[in-house]
C-alpha cells in the first residue's frame, strides 16, 4: 500500500486517516507492545535516549548525534540523552590500565 499523507506533513506515525497521532494514545499502544514483548515498559520518548546512547557507544561523534536528535545545544545531548553503561566505564578503565602497563 502507498503511504497516505494527505497533509504533506511527512509524519512517521499517523492515525489511520493520515493525521498526527496523539502522543498519549501512541504511548498507550507502545506500552501494550512492551507488555506483549515482556520487556520493560518505557515511553516512546525514552527511545531517543536509547538511540543517543547506542550511537555514542558505536563511536558516533557527539555533534552528529545532536543533529540527528535535532537538539539546539550539544549540552542537552551530552548531559541528558547520552547514558554511559557500566560496561563502557569498565572498558575505559581497562584501556587506562593497558596504557599504564605498557609504560612499566
Amino acid at each position: 500500500t502507498k503511504w497516505h499523507d494527505p497533509h504533506g506533513w511527512n509524519l512517521v506515525f499517523t492515525t489511520p486517516t493520515g493525521g498526527a497521532a496523539d502522543p498519549r494514545n501512541f504511548n498507550r499502544a507502545f506500552q501494550t507492545v512492551c507488555k506483549k514483548a515482556e520487556v520493560r515498559i518505557i515511553r516512546v520518548h525514552d527511545t531517543r535516549h536509547t538511540c543517543a546512547s547506542l550511537l555514542r557507544s558505536l563511536g558516533v561523534d557527539l555533534s552528529v548525534i545532536k543533529e540527528i536528535l535535532r537538539h539546539s545545544q550539544i549540552s542537552i545531548t551530552a548531559d541528558i540523552y547520552i547514558h554511559v553503561t557500566t560496561k563502557q566505564q569498565r572498558e575505559a578503565i581497562d584501556m587506562i590500565s593497558d596504557v599504564l602497563s605498557e609504560t612499566e
